[in-house]
């Protein structure tokens, strides 16, 4: 599958498994939207956009699938 230019959503973004999966994204030329709940814990890149959210919080949950929806 090429990624190159694609958006692609990530959760859990600082965690063991998602720190790797972030770099293979990005060597792969990906734009990246990373779904977080401490946004502090994940620096700032030009190709990356951060979300903050519990994705424990249904609320959340839908705000972000209403984003997904308009991009």
């Amino acid at each position: 599958m090429q990624l190159k230019e694609k958006r692609v959503w990530v959760t859990g973004g600082t965690g063991g498994i998602g720190i790797p999966l972030i770099h293979a994204l990005q060597e792969q030329g990906a734009l990246l939207t990373l779904i977080v709940r401490d946004s502090t814990q994940i620096a700032p890149h030009p190709r990356i956009q951060i979300v903050e959210a519990d994705l424990s919080d249904t609320g959340a949950c839908i705000a972000i699938a209403e984003r997904l929806r308009t991009e």
